[in-house]
């Protein structure tokens, strides 16, 4: 498994979480994910609950 960051992007967000993509074997967690129904894109939107 790995982590990383891209150069010249912020690390945390503004509540302090890490931002970080994951890659099991060179496939991309999240987009697998999304694939495969089990995650949605964020698109930056605030959502009403």
């Amino acid at each position: 498994m790995r982590f990383s960051a891209s150069a010249g992007s912020r690390r945390r967000d503004k509540y302090f979480r890490l931002l970080a993509s994951v890659k099991v074997r060179d496939i991309d967690i999240a987009e697998y994910m999304i694939e495969r129904g089990l995650a949605k894109k964020y698109e930056g939107d605030k959502k009403v609950w």
